[in-house]
């Protein structure tokens, strides 16, 4: 609700002190003149709610400024209090109300007699502007409703028609609704099929492959398994999660185009000659995929899973996250498999946390370690998972802990400290870490 405006007009200065006073104590906007000519002056900038003006002042007199002000159109609403000394007759009170003037008040006046008319004229002032303006919504919307009804007339008759129109082809829609329907049934199936036979396409493929190797079958479905479980953690959407485990089974599809000669050969027997013809074959393998729709995005992470972390690898040198995801799990899931079947070495995880930051994603050794737990616990080294926020000092980390940014901000086997947690904090405000650590026990 706005602030009341009210304009005192009194050529005695000690009455003008006393309105200021008395009406800004009650939190109204207050302007005073000394006289019926300067009220007027102070009318347009103003636009008070309310005159308190004497009655006997030089020049114009309060109730001739009272007068004034009624035949003016915008102003004849406002509220208009004559004040005058109690030696003034009942006719000079008649006299002003007959004017126009709202009430009479009588000098000397005491405070609260004073503003608790002030309040009242006040309040009836609003409830008497919010009537006139309910009573204009009213009309307004009365005519609305007129209008409405009219056209409301108009509408029935156009919706007799259409409903008329509606009901005369509502079989025929019903019709076509459930072809629509069988339709969708049939292809619906079909897709169904589509993907059933394209799984059923890829999982032989990777069983000829597996024939190109040397060694334990299962290899290329252990890595998709393993990888599948990683995208699944890292909450990687459901189509990049099927084409991480599309690539997994197929990441070998590139040596098709190798001899058998060398194909069947094991790792060890290889020359440096064959080891370079050999590492071309996850680039052969994207091309054979890259044309069929679809495939385009698993063509990727084959290309680029001999890739290495600080930009070491091939086929283009690739580092840290300019490497697809996808190829960086399928990495480390390859490298696990391949050193859990064909090597002695029952944990892995040293030699993975030794290249952590330099051949594979540190981030993604966390989720094998998940895996493994869960999966392998047999292969796992007592360890625990912690949050950033549960280390302790004296406890032992097992594998290096990286910004999410590639920064090593604490080396594997450090025995944490104040200091170093204090630090790990610090840095995780800053750059971000991984979400979670593992420690010894």
């Amino acid at each position: 609700m706005k602030t009341p405006k009210i304009l005192c007009i009194d050529d005695d200065p000690t009455f003008l002190l006393l309105y200021k006073k008395y009406l800004k104590e009650e939190g109204f906007e207050v302007k005073v003149g000394k006289s019926a000519e300067e009220g007027m002056e102070l009318l347009n900038d103003f636009s008070p709610d309310m005159i308190i003006s004497d009655m006997v002042m030089p020049g114009m007199s309060g109730l001739d400024f009272c007068k004034t002000i009624r035949n003016i159109p915008k102003y004849s609403s406002i509220i208009f209090l004559l004040v005058s000394a109690l030696k003034t007759n009942a006719e000079d009170a008649v006299s002003g109300l007959e004017g126009g003037a709202d009430d009479y008040i009588i000098k000397p006046f005491d405070k609260s007699n004073f503003l608790a008319k002030i309040k009242a004229f006040l309040r009836i002032n609003q409830l008497q502007n919010k009537l006139s303006s309910s009573n204009k919504t009213l009309e307004n919307t009365l005519e609305k409703i007129k209008i409405q009804q009219s056209e409301l007339e108009i509408k029935n008759k156009e919706l007799v028609q259409e409903k008329e129109n509606i009901n005369a082809s509502y079989k025929q829609i019903s019709i076509m609704a459930q072809q629509l329907e069988d339709n969708n049934k049939k292809l619906e199936s079909s897709a169904h099929q589509q993907q059933h036979n394209l799984h059923s396409t890829i999982n032989i493929l990777s069983t000829l492959i597996e024939g190109r190797r040397q060694g334990h079958r299962g290899h290329a479905k252990t890595v998709a398994e393993i990888s599948s479980y990683i995208a699944k953690k890292m909450e990687l959407g459901v189509d990049y999660i099927r084409d991480v485990e599309t690539a997994s089974l197929l990441h070998e599809i590139g040596k098709f185009g190798i001899p058998d000669s060398l194909a069947l050969k094991r790792p060890s027997e290889y020359t440096n000659q064959e080891k370079d013809i050999l590492s071309q074959h996850p680039f052969r393998g994207a091309e054979l995929l890259e044309d069929f729709e679809g495939f385009e995005g698993v063509a990727l992470m084959i290309k680029h899973f001999h890739e290495k972390y600080d930009g070491s690898g091939y086929p283009d040198r690739l580092a840290g996250k300019a490497i697809p995801v996808g190829s960086r799990i399928i990495s480390v899931s390859n490298f696990y498999e391949n050193i859990v079947y064909r090597s002695d070495i029952e944990d892995p995880f040293p030699l993975l946390d030794k290249n952590a930051g330099i051949l594979y994603d540190p981030s993604i050794i966390n989720y094998l370690r998940q895996y493994v737990s869960e999966f392998k616990p047999e292969m796992s080294s007592p360890t625990r998972q912690l949050t950033i926020y549960e280390l302790e000092s004296g406890m032992e980390i097992i594998q290096d802990i990286y910004t999410k940014s590639g920064i090593k901000l604490v080396p594997r086997d450090t025995v944490l400290d104040k200091d170093a947690i204090e630090r790990i904090s610090k840095y995780n405000k800053i750059d971000p870490l991984e979400d979670h650590f593992y420690v010894k026990g």
